[in-house]
């Protein structure tokens, strides 16, 4: 089962028309590049077929005015769930309330039976257990002694080990956004081939995932005949996505890519640029 997105090169490349329901998606990438616009697309695609989407900003650093700009009329849409937990545990709740609730309406048939939920994580790795927390109140900036990062890597892999199965029971998925930080080891044909980096959080949030994606900026998008090169007016993003890993379909070879492109407000309203996306893959599929 799926549900069609905004993103209809995404949609193609997964082979099953749109974001699989109810496993697990890894997004990663560099800062900048656009996983917190890829996150917040799949839930806007959920919200336009009245499914639910539950948004932890664990970062904190995703304004309600971008969130407004972004979404548009669908940020005041019933579905839309916006939380920013004070810790881990509190996230762990809020996902399994939110997913055992729609599953228990719909039951009930309080909701149509086809309601899903998505709920995006942002990001994985600034979830802060509250053990750790007190700690850190207490003995500094890492009351572990430089092992808190291990701390969080079990954490992430007891809550994936029991999210797995819940997701799968009630029918809903998860995005989880992790840490990506360049590889100190890597060789340069790592960097020829896209592969001097690594994520961190532990190796459940790559290994349990049905998806792993990662995001990066492919290019600026600029206005034609808007100057030379170096006076170019940039209207908008072009923003890669590549599958590196699926449980869902085959890939087109070790990776699948997909693009989506984003305005910045100078040609067409600021947000997701769907017109430019079908328009490219149109062009492609000739």
């Amino acid at each position: 089962e799926s549900v069609p997105t905004c993103f209809p090169y995404f949609d193609m490349k997964t082979r099953v028309g749109g974001y699989p329901i109810g496993g697990i998606t890894t997004v990663h990438g560099p800062s900048g590049h656009g996983k917190t616009y890829f996150t917040v697309g799949l839930g806007l695609s959920y919200l336009m077929r009245n499914h639910v989407f539950g948004l932890i900003d664990a970062e904190r650093t995703t304004p309600p005015s971008w969130m407004r700009q972004t979404m548009a009329q669908l940020a005041s849409h019933p579905g839309f769930v916006a939380l920013r937990p004070p810790t881990y545990e509190d996230a762990i709740d809020a996902t399994k309330q939110l997913c055992e609730g729609v599953a228990n309406k719909r039951e009930k048939g309080l909701l149509p039976k086809d309601t899903t939920v998505l709920i995006g994580v942002d990001s994985i790795r600034k979830l802060v257990p509250k053990d750790l927390m007190d700690k850190i109140r207490k003995d500094g900036a890492d009351g572990l002694g430089g092992r808190s990062e291990q701390l969080k890597a079990k954490m992430n892999q007891a809550w994936i080990d029991t999210l797995t199965p819940m997701l799968d029971d009630t029918r809903c998925s998860v995005v989880l956004i992790a840490r990506e930080r360049d590889r100190a080891e890597a060789t340069a044909d790592d960097k020829k081939f896209d592969k001097a980096w690594e994520i961190g959080g532990g190796k459940g949030v790559i290994y349990d995932a049905s998806l792993v994606c990662r995001v990066t900026r492919a290019a600026w998008v600029y206005e034609k005949g808007s100057g030379d090169d170096d006076a170019k007016k940039a209207i908008g993003e072009k923003h890669r996505v590549r599958i590196w890993k699926s449980k869902v379909e085959a890939k087109d070879g070790q990776h699948s890519d997909a693009f989506f492109h984003t305005s910045n407000g100078a040609l067409v309203a600021p947000g997701f640029d769907r017109a430019r996306d079908v328009l490219e893959l149109g062009v492609q599929l000739g």
